[in-house]
């Protein structure tokens, strides 16, 4: 099974410095040179915001906080957010379902309770147990797309790694290209 694909920083062994230059020339190429942008949704967001600022220091690390990746880089940070503010929720939804159970316990233990009285507590708990399953869908829908994004992010940085050539030019390739475009060599002929 063959190796991912790694920057030339990354590789060891033997490279010529001719090598070595060139595919640093490469791996530059692949990235625009302007910086990591946040979009204004995410820089109000409290949450989102500090999700950016974490993700940029790590990819200013590795070299990547390129503006390249600013568009998933910041619907990542809204996810993000989005996640917490459904867990929020669901936390509220669960808190006020103990307290009706609660309640409900209470008033039984003092009184005794009419078929009505029962069936409008079950239909109000299990509203808002359902509410609460929703929330945990919601929750996973949106984890799945953050980890279609993380897989974006890293397929597309192994294809920019990829795409990189892996040798320097050879000496001969070049002797070949002077002879087709018509000019001399300093091999025999």
């Amino acid at each position: 099974m063959p190796r991912g694909a790694k920057a030339i920083d990354n590789c060891s062994g033997h490279r010529t410095k001719k090598e070595k230059e060139s595919r640093k020339n490469a791996e530059l190429g692949q990235l625009t040179g302007k910086k990591l942008t946040e979009f204004k949704q995410v820089r109000e967001n409290e949450t989102a915001h500090k999700e950016f600022q974490r993700i940029q220091k790590l990819l200013k690390v590795v070299g990547k906080d390129d503006a390249l990746y600013s568009a998933g880089i910041n619907r990542y940070c809204e996810l993000v957010s989005e996640i917490e503010q459904v867990k929020t929720d669901m936390l509220v939804i669960r808190q006020t379902a103990d307290k009706l159970n609660a309640a409900f316990e209470e008033q039984q233990d003092k009184e005794e309770l009419d078929s009505s009285e029962i069936i409008k507590f079950t239909k109000a708990y299990t509203s808002l147990i359902t509410q609460s399953m929703k929330c945990d869908d919601k929750i996973m829908t949106k984890r799945k797309m953050m980890s279609d994004i993380e897989k974006e992010n890293g397929w597309t940085v192994l294809s920019a790694i990829r795409a990189i050539p892996k040798q320097a030019e050879k000496p001969e390739d070049d002797a070949l290209m002077k002879i087709l475009q018509g000019g001399e060599s300093n091999g025999a002929v």
